[in-house]
Formats: structure tokens, C-alpha cells, sequence
């Protein structure tokens, strides 16, 4: 903290208290410490001209349970200040509001997503939407976005595989499961543990023992989890 406050004065005495630059490398080094967050918002309030990437640093750690409730808010000042989003500030604010389960946020941040050309356009921004809607359990909307995807990663099935198995629909899993094989995509330990934890849901043994089969046949890594 010390050595904090010596940088923060040797950057005012220097006359670079209102050099963006400066301030937001200041804020960055704040921000990627858990124990100098309070300090990255301090400074982020004294700059009189704030802008994207000094709001993007401060809400991707805000965005971790705990403090989703804060990158909301971020969110809204930064809209409200005139300031644009972009595809890395997407990600992380979608993530505050599936653990907020704040729907008509999201459903707001979807829509300025799809505004200014990143709903269609970034993969990390498509499947932060997935991840949302499933989260706060319309799995139709993530299941309409996943099938309007152009490119698809093992995240893009594993979310909406995984939305599905949340669900208790098993059938719609297991066919998403096949057609991720039938398109070239490796699955992972967590499309197992969500086709396994759909298994448990329904009471099926036998389907759970195919998954336990596949596993074993094709010397799937089998961590903890």
C-alpha cells in the first residue's frame, strides 16, 4: 500500500495527475490485486475524465461472485456517461448478471450488444450470452443463440449442453452430446460431469453407465470434479 501511495504522488508531482495513460496503468496494477480493489475504485472516482478501459479493468474483477451487484452498477454509469461498451466489457457484465440473476439487465446488455455489432461478430460476447440466459434458466433463448452461431468452441457446447442437463433435459443433452462428435468436437470433464449430472437427475443407471463406458474406452482424463 505504501509503495501505492508513492507512485499515485510521484505521478501528480510529475504532472501527470490528468495523463489517461498513466492513471489507467495505475488503475490496472490496483485492480488485478484482490487486495487493492478498493484502492483501484478510490482513484477510478478522483479522475475527472474516465474512460473505457479504466471502466472495463474495474468491472472484470467486480464481475466475480460477491461483487457482481458492483459491476452492474459500473456498467450503468458507464452507459449513462456515454460511454461505449465493447467486446471485452460484454463478457465479464453478462457474467455479473447471471450470478445476480438480474434478467432485464442482461436482456438490456444483449441489446447493446446487438447494437453495436458484438453479438454476432465475437465468440467470447455469444457465449457470454449463452451463459447468461442458462443461468437464469431460459434455455430457449441460449438454445436459439447457439443455433444462429456461425463458429462454435468446446465453451459454446459445453454451455448449452450443460444449460440442457440444469434442465433435467436429458434427450436434448445426449443429442447435443452426438452432434458435437458429429461435428469434430472433442469433449471435455465438464461435458461429462454435466452428462453424468443429467443422469443422476433422471434416475437413469444405464445412461449414466454409457457415459461411465465412453469415458473408459476413450481414456478420457478423469480428474476430481
Amino acid at each position: 500500500m505504501s509503495q501505492l501511495k508513492t507512485l499515485h504522488a510521484q505521478i501528480i508531482l510529475r504532472g501527470l495527475a490528468h495523463d489517461t495513460i498513466s492513471l489507467s496503468k495505475l488503475i490496472s496494477f490496483c485492480a488485478l490485486s484482490s487486495f487493492l480493489t478498493s484502492s483501484a475504485h478510490y482513484l477510478f472516482e478522483k479522475i475527472p475524465h474516465q474512460n473505457r478501459h479504466m471502466y472495463n479493468t474495474l468491472i472484470r474483477p467486480s464481475s466475480s461472485r460477491g461483487n457482481s451487484d458492483k459491476a452492474i452498477f459500473l456498467y450503468k454509469k458507464m452507459v449513462c456517461s456515454g460511454i461505449s461498451a465493447n467486446e471485452f466489457t460484454f463478457p465479464f457484465i453478462l457474467k455479473a448478471c447471471a450470478l445476480q440473476k438480474a434478467y432485464l439487465e442482461g436482456v438490456l446488455v444483449h441489446l447493446h450488444a446487438v447494437k453495436l455489432g458484438c453479438s454476432e461478430s465475437h465468440i467470447c460476447v455469444q457465449n457470454g450470452l449463452i451463459n447468461f440466459y442458462v443461468d437464469c434458466g431460459k434455455i430457449d433463448c441460449a438454445g436459439k443463440l447457439f443455433d444462429f452461431m456461425e463458429f462454435r468452441t468446446l465453451v459454446s457446447w459445453n454451455s448449452i449442453v450443460t444449460g440442457y442437463a440444469k434442465m433435467g433435459w436429458w434427450k436434448e443433452a445426449f443429442l447435443l452430446f452426438s452432434s458435437m462428435r458429429e461435428a469434430g468436437v472433442e469433449p471435455d470433464g465438464h461435458t461429462f460431469v454435466s452428462l453424468l449430472s443429467v443422469c443422476s437427475r433422471v434416475c437413469d443407471v444405464e445412461l449414466g453407465r454409457s457415459v461411465h463406458w465412453y469415458i473408459e474406452i476413450n481414456g478420457v482424463t478423469v480428474d476430481v470434479f
